[in-house]
């Protein structure tokens, strides 16, 4: 990584930052010319199936990329989208964003892994070697995986069509209501790989657990402290509470100089 971000530097990006020790190393940088910031990572092939996987769900409606953009943006604007700081990713908002969706009823988004889903299309099937340190930091080797996912948006359109017809302003609200108040975090997992979204035991060792849509075993937000669990918890609350209310702004959310404390149970 440190070779790669000395690249970087000599084709003039800035703010490059190399991380060597993670369980998927990466190097961050910015593009001064853009401004967009990026994360490269190399050996990793299996992002791209996630990226995929994730493009062909926001492809499938319109409402789902818009909210996903405006969980994200509120995450980052609310501090809670740091996984250096024990808060969750933004691959983690987008996995609650989806399974969310999936769990909705009715529903705006099928579950793309499901072989049963469209008996019609052909699903992508890929293997990989994946590092065990994925798992565990401190585990060597790898070991198999097989995955599989449909991909197509289009074909996928013409055999799934939600009856969903809730407006982006109702979704949004509904989401953070979701969780923020709803959504059992002790118990259940989120997993977009199910038909509903989640699963009903949560067989990891944290609470708010988002499993990986690939590697089963994976824990997204691992990493994050119990008490910015309850912390994220609340941002939900408070989001959920400010929109509500009368003449409320969507730009109100993003705003760090109001809070609300809500006691959870």
């Amino acid at each position: 990584m440190h070779y790669l971000g000395n690249i970087l530097q000599r084709n003039k990006m800035v703010d490059v930052v190399p991380i060597q020790r993670a369980r998927i190393p990466i190097c961050r940088f910015k593009d001064p010319g853009t401004g967009l910031k990026c994360d490269l990572t190399v050996n990793n092939r299996i992002s791209i199936s996630n990226s995929e996987l994730i493009r062909c769900y926001m492809d499938l409606d319109p409402r789902v990329r818009d909210i996903v953009m405006i969980i994200k943006k509120w995450a980052k604007c609310r501090g809670i989208n740091t996984p250096k700081e024990h808060t969750f990713s933004s691959y983690s908002y987008v996995l609650l964003c989806i399974s969310f969706f999936q769990n909705i009823e009715p529903p705006i988004l099928p579950n793309l892994q499901d072989p049963k889903a469209f008996p019609y299309l052909k699903m992508v099937k890929r293997k990989f070697d994946i590092p065990r340190k994925v798992l565990n930091f401190n585990e060597k080797g790898t070991f198999k995986l097989e995955i599989q996912y449909f991909n197509q948006s289009k074909k996928i359109s013409k055999y799934f069509q939600t009856q969903n017809m809730m407006s982006r302003d109702e979704l949004l609200i509904k989401i953070f209501k979701y969780y923020g108040q709803q959504y059992d975090y002790k118990r259940k997992v989120s997993s977009i790989r199910t038909n509903k979204g989640y699963l009903s035991e949560n067989h990891f060792n944290n609470y708010f657990a988002v499993e990986d849509p690939f590697i089963h075993d994976r824990n997204t937000t691992s990493n994050v402290k119990s008490e910015n669990i309850y912390h994220i918890i609340n941002e939900f609350n408070r989001a959920y509470y400010i929109l509500k209310s009368p003449n409320s702004k969507l730009e109100d959310i993003f705003k760090t100089d109001s809070r609300i404390n809500k006691n959870l149970n």
